[in-house]
């Protein structure tokens, strides 16, 4: 294993060359912890705002556990 299980399960869900992690808490009393997979620092810009459906969130999620528990 070269990278936290979390960071390897996205880049196998999601095959990128990075995965930013950004530590973000505007507007709130807490903080919310990024993990963004990227090609290049362009990729992360939080101004490319989109909208994913409940559907498109679970459907995510459970291609990021799928990758997490195929991990060695």
């Amino acid at each position: 294993q070269t990278c936290a299980l979390p960071i390897c399960a996205i880049k196998k869900a999601f095959p990128c060359k990075k995965v930013a992690q950004i530590v973000l808490g505007l507007e709130v009393d807490h903080a919310h912890i990024h993990l963004l997979p990227i090609n290049s620092e362009a990729d992360v810009d939080f101004h490319k705002h989109i909208e994913l459906t409940a559907e498109e969130q679970t459907e995510i999620a459970a291609k990021i556990f799928k990758a997490f528990q195929e991990l060695d």
